[in-house]
């Protein structure tokens, strides 16, 4: 795994839960969506019933992975806010985590820093092989 590759696990971890979180009302809406038709056969009651309990246990089970799902994210975030906190040059540390940790574009970062896009995707390119230098070792077995 390449230092790109390890910092962009904040990202699709996220992305991740959101879909996770995404289904989850999906589903919630399903099982609360119920439906007071008084022309219906209530002999199939019992067949909405398992329909609504269906939906619940799915919920549940959706929910757990979530949880650890955020669980991994936290630690992780953690792990590499650690690791780019222990970079000697405060520029790439800013750059690494504004990209990685909080999601800004490089765009975005140079309008921030004031600097060209272009400078700024060369710091960017720049702190990643620093991290990589200084880390990469510790990751790359993962």
């Amino acid at each position: 795994m390449n230092t790109k590759e390890y910092l962009s696990q904040l990202k699709t971890l996220d992305i991740q839960i959101n879909m996770k979180m995404e289904h989850k009302r999906q589903l919630m809406i399903m099982a609360t969506n119920v439906n007071c038709d008084t022309t219906r056969d209530w002999s199939s009651k019992n067949n909405h019933s398992d329909k609504v309990l269906s939906c619940i246990v799915k919920l549940d089970i959706l929910e757990k992975e979530i949880n650890e799902d955020i669980d991994r994210l936290v630690d992780l975030q953690t792990e590499i806010l650690k690791r780019m906190r222990r970079l000697q040059n405060d520029t790439y540390r800013l750059v690494l985590e504004m990209i990685y940790v909080s999601g800004m574009t490089i765009s975005k970062l140079a309008e921030k820093l004031n600097y060209s896009t272009r400078h700024t995707d060369r710091l960017h390119k720049s702190a990643l092989a620093a991290f990589e230098t200084e880390f990469g070792e510790e990751y790359a077995a993962s």
